[in-house]
């Protein structure tokens, strides 16, 4: 169907009007109209009609005779109908051609996202009570019927310099926002220490409309599952007074270092369940979902609370259904840089749905937008509905001027590039270029999206520069080192950067200063007010070292300006900085950050957490060597490897100091133990911890037998059951490390 020149509007609903001409015209050159009724002729129409042969969310867009017709049962029906158009039309100069006709309902029937107005987010406290209007029916483009939003967090305004209203004067509009757009309010409110019932009834009263209140067990709380539902009965209690159509929603988040808190969450929420509308389950489970679901009682669904903001120290981490996130990227793009992760949070949905009624995600900025709308299709449509088909009318909404499938293979691209080691990735130029031609297409602050995309393409650019870029000059530098040509390796280490190092840094901040002036997008902490380094400032962590090139520079420099002894000392340590991730003869090697854990030849049991350290502006500050990037934090760890066998050997482990009382360390080698007891036992290598570690760091060798050794393989095992183990590298080898 093709609409040329002008489309006339029927719409009774004026909320639906509003929207839909206002984001049809700025996205074509035909004239919108809306009319009070199809008064015949020859000029196409759009008619947007209430329909009670409809109920629920379906709605359905039919081919009416010289126009299309939108029908819904309900309002949020005819926006969703509203943005189906959108999605699927296609726009030339002076025409509008739509074809994707048909009815449609969802799978299923709670899907939101959190937009939390506190100072945390790396947007949303940036934004005017009018940009959360617009956003909010935007993400209704994708089906969304759930907004999340959060009171005081601690029972006080925490408002920071960018806020342009208190917490509850936002929740409020938010409240009103919902009901004018037809959809759920949900509200995120956690616990302090003392019950605060007084400020719980000031919410819940002050609300023209509320649906849930989303209660964290954990993530922030601290609550034993007694006293945690003993506060949530009484607020449940409170909600219905005002709102008696709301829930109630406990998580089963569970506090940290809190082994058995689960067990109480079941027995406590299964003790009352006509007091809960259901469970949510995060970050920091108490338990995994098909367990909860198996478990709970079968009248409470479940719903389930994504993470889909976070790229590391986080549940769904960067290639977290491989192997994980190549620490050149998580050193410096860190926590919450944008982060279109379409492929894998299609296939978290898939493994998740099953189990829940519906989700509301975890998000903390517009970095993660494509992810919303991939997360929401899911939750509309069912995993049968291709990815392709998301990301195509991902770019249909907002990438219009573009062609669809063109757009959605470059969004691919984008997220492909993290599944991959830097220099790995071959076309960064190509890429940079597409998203600067893209963003050049769209000069209204409202089509932000564009630069975005070229904002991740550039410092994904940068990254795939500078760290081939190190990574050269290091070779040639440990190479010139063994060699014992030291003045070669001064004068390899004068090597300026690349060109376009610097010039793609350029594109950063002029990319960052348009993203924080259209949409509030704070990329750094010092120009625009980010919370903290690891919350979006990614022009705050750009620029962490990606190797050990530091560490090889200053040994070079007082090899040529210190001392006679200095002199020596820094030969020494520049031949065995040369040689530090090399196997020894007859062992092996292993870290976390430079080998990844499918090098270890054993999937780990249980919940790992790795811990990363080199996106840290005060960790990797030229003394942290990469081996040394990402902790292994879990209370065990297995590996294969393959060794000599031939003689005794010591076994090297690194860890990150920690202090635990009671804690009982055990470490074997194909079932033998070679050490158990408290933390961290063996025996301290003073010379490897000063000489090749920064401060925070142990070296600890246990003796490992020759006959311990079979068949020259050795299977590593350490295990840890109270505070965890926090290791970072192994080494066997022949002999102890030392200077």
């Amino acid at each position: 169907m093709e609409f040329t020149q002008i489309i006339n509007v029927i719409c009774a609903d004026d909320i639906c009007a509003d929207i839909f001409i206002q984001e049809l015209s700025r996205r074509s050159g035909v004239k919108v109209v809306r009319t009070e009724a199809n008064t015949g002729g020859n000029a196409p129409y759009i008619s947007f009609e209430l329909s009670d042969r409809l109920s629920g969310e379906t709605f359905e867009l039919a081919e009416a005779e010289n126009g299309l017709v939108i029908r819904a049962a309900r309002r949020r029906g005819l926006i969703y109908g509203a943005g189906m158009f959108l999605r699927r039309c296609t726009y030339a100069e002076d025409a509008v051609t739509f074809d994707a006709f048909g009815r449609f309902a969802p799978e299923k029937h709670i899907r939101g996202h959190q937009l939390g107005y506190r100072p945390l987010p790396n947007t949303y406290d940036a934004w005017s009570k009018e940009q959360f209007y617009t956003y909010t029916y935007e993400l209704m483009f994708s089906f969304l019927n759930t907004v999340e939003h959060m009171p005081y967090v601690d029972g006080k305004s925490n408002r920071n310099e960018l806020m342009k209203y208190d917490e509850l004067d936002l929740l409020e509009e938010a409240s009103r926002q919902a009901m004018k757009l037809d959809i759920d309010l949900s509200i995120w409110y956690p616990n302090g220490d003392e019950p605060d019932y007084e400020g719980h009834e000031k919410v819940f009263s002050m609300l023209p409309k509320l649906d849930a209140v989303f209660v964290p067990g954990g993530d922030p709380g601290e609550l034993e599952p007694d006293e945690l539902f003993a506060r949530c009965r009484r607020f449940s209690e409170m909600l219905k007074q005002y709102h008696p159509k709301a829930d109630l929603w406990p998580s089963a988040q569970a506090p940290h270092d809190r082994p058995d808190w689960g067990e109480g969450f079941l027995r406590e929420i299964g003790s009352t369940p006509e007091c809960f509308g259901g469970a949510i389950l995060g970050p920091n489970r108490a338990m995994d979902l098909p367990e909860l679901r198996q478990r709970l009682d079968p009248t409470l669904p479940i719903r389930f609370y994504p993470d889909i903001t976070h790229n590391l120290r986080c549940e769904h981490p960067v290639h977290t259904d491989g192997d994980e996130w190549h620490f050149a990227w998580a050193a410096a793009l860190s926590r919450e840089s944008c982060n279109p992760r379409p492929a894998e949070f299609r296939r978290l949905h898939e493994k998740v749905s099953p189990y829940c009624v519906g989700s509301v995600s975890y998000s903390e900025g517009v970095h993660d937008d494509l992810n919303k709308f991939v997360w929401a299709d899911a939750d509309f449509f069912g995993d049968a509905f291709p990815l392709e088909q998301s990301l195509e009318d991902y770019a249909g909404l907002f990438l219009y001027k573009n062609d669809r499938k063109e757009a959605a293979k470059r969004i691919n691209e984008l997220e492909e590039n993290w599944r991959k080691a830097p220099d790995e990735v071959d076309n960064a130029a190509s890429q940079v270029e597409y998203w600067e031609k893209t963003a050049a297409l769209y000069a209204d602050a409202r089509d932000w999206r564009a630069r975005l995309f070229l904002f991740k393409a550039l410092c994904d650019a940068f990254v795939v520069y500078r760290y081939a870029y190190e990574k050269r000059l290091c070779s040639r530098i440990r190479r010139l080192c063994l060699e014992g040509n030291f003045d070669r390796a001064y004068d390899e280490s004068l090597t300026p950067p690349d060109a376009a190092i610097g010039k793609t840094r350029e594109k950063i901040e002029l990319t960052a200063k348009y993203l924080f002036d259209a949409i509030g997008l704070q990329t750094s902490v010092e120009k625009y007010h980010a919370y903290g380094w690891e919350r979006g400032a990614v022009l705050d962590t750009l620029e962490n070292p990606l190797s050990d090139l530091p560490i090889l520079v200053k040994l070079i420099e007082t090899f040529r300006s210190g001392s006679a002894a200095d002199k020596a000392l820094a030969e020494k340590l520049l031949r065995l900085q040369a040689t530090r991730y090399d196997a020894p003869e007859g062992g092996f090697y292993f870290s976390f950050a430079l080998c990844g854990l499918r090098s270890a030849g054993i999937k780990q049991t249980g919940d790992y957490y790795l811990d990363v350290q080199g996106d840290r502006p005060g960790v990797n500050n030229g003394t942290l060597p990469v081996g040394l990037f990402t902790v292994y934090d879990h209370f065990s760890f297995e590996m294969n490897a393959e060794c000599a066998g031939d003689s005794d050997m010591i076994l090297s482990a690194t860890f990150k100091k920690i202090r635990a009382e009671g804690s009982e360390l055990k470490v074997s080698v194909n079932g033998q133990v070679i050490y158990q007891g408290g933390l961290f036992g063996g025996e301290q290598n003073g010379d490897y911890e000063r000489f090749m570690l920064p401060q925070g760091f142990v070296s600890i060798d246990y003796p490992v037998k020759k006959e311990y050794i079979k068949n020259g393989k050795a299977h590593i095992s350490l295990s840890e059951n109270t505070c965890g183990l926090r290791l970072c590298e192994l080494r066997l080898s022949k002999g102890r490390f030392c200077v």
